[in-house]
């Protein structure tokens, strides 16, 4: 490592992935800046370490508060970027940021509508907070940031940048393809409701007939509109047991197949901002969710209030025998334009964040 070199520290809370080295700009920066970077993965006590990405920048776990302090101090950095979410479980790596006195900037690219917080909720974070280093930087997706729990990072010489998400970088590297109009198909966005490993219980009440609720409506709807399904499993999926072995699974989610789709189905997801992007027809599917998992069910609706989208519900999909093609093609142009604005890109400064590092 050149000691002569500028240097930055990412805290992160898992292991880097290829994927992170993109979405981050690691080689961009390492380009502009010529720096020396370094992760930080931040990991409780009992924690498994999975297969670390070889990569060419350095990575290290951390466990706890002093071994923080430590490998802060030793490194010294001259940019502490945090890119983990504002949450119960690292309100301890705040504490120690702020006992040290360390100035750092905040990621919040991927910011995206959430149902309504309860009011206690709000204030448990507005009250722990309280004493925090407040964000030398914090760069936000979109314009509407109002529901993020980093939000109570900013304080009064906090400079706010409003740049673009993750994902609209990555559209913005195909945006000029030509689309093929020719394609008859459809894509349906898994989540993993079944087994998805970020949650304690599945979020579906039935994993069997979940799937073969959704069979009988995709078979529904290739009747109805000529197009195949092909399904983007979630990247944390670890089997296809449920999946029906005769609907075709796309292994890599490569954007010019979602560009090139006639319409994409799916619940609520992340994703949800590549067919905006495209400007893609969406049909969101209510499925039968469990009773603790109401959180996911007010993000369907809300996200289908937001854009508004046609919602077919997982128990009725029968129903939608009597649609017409054209139920599979509204597109509500003036409600994907706002979204953009608010939680993907406001067009104001240049989209990628790294831009203003120093």
């Amino acid at each position: 490592m050149n000691s002569n070199k500028k240097k930055i520290a990412f805290l992160v809370s898992r292991e880097l992935t290829k994927r992170d080295i993109n979405r981050f700009y690691l080689n961009e920066i390492v380009k502009k800046y010529d720096v020396n970077i370094q992760f930080y993965i931040i990991k409780n006590i009992n924690e498994s370490i999975k297969k670390k990405y070889n990569s060419e920048f350095q990575s290290k776990v951390i466990r706890g508060e002093s071994d923080l302090k430590v490998n802060l101090i030793k490194y010294n950095a001259d940019e502490l970027i945090l890119v983990f979410p504002f949450t119960k479980k690292t309100l301890w790596v705040h504490k120690t940021i702020s006992y040290l006195n360390i100035n750092y900037s905040y990621l919040a690219l991927a910011n995206n509508p959430l149902s309504n917080r309860s009011i206690l909720y709000n204030l448990f974070f507005k009250i722990k907070s309280i004493g925090f280093k407040s964000a030398n930087k914090i760069y936000f997706s979109g314009s509407s940031n109002i529901n993020l729990l980093s939000m109570y990072l900013i304080g009064l010489r906090t400079k706010v940048i409003k740049t673009g998400s993750y994902d609209y970088n990555l559209y913005l590297k195909i945006k000029n393809k030509k689309k093929n109009i020719s394609n008859n198909y459809f894509i349906f966005f898994d989540q993993y409701l079944e087994n998805h490993p970020d949650f304690k219980n599945p979020l579906i009440k039935s994993p069997k007939v979940y799937w073969e609720n959704l069979k009988v409506i995709f078979n529904n709807i290739e009747e109805i509109t000529g197009c195949s399904p092909l399904i983007f499993p979630h990247p944390k999926r670890l089997d296809n047991n449920y999946i029906p072995k005769d609907i075709k699974v796309h292994k890599f989610n490569d954007l010019e197949i979602i560009k090139n789709s006639r319409f994409v189905l799916m619940h609520a997801s992340t994703s949800v901002s590549f067919p905006v992007l495209f400007n893609i027809p969406i049909i969101q599917i209510y499925p039968d969710i469990s009773s603790n998992s109401k959180w996911y069910s007010d993000w369907i609706l809300l996200l289908s209030k937001i854009l508004n989208t046609n919602l077919i519900y997982e128990s009725k999909g029968v129903n939608i025998k009597n649609q017409s093609n054209k139920y599979f093609s509204k597109i509500d142009s003036l409600k994907y334009k706002k979204y953009i604005k608010n939680f993907i890109y406001d067009g104001n400064l240049n989209p990628y964040f790294y831009k203003y590092l120093f």
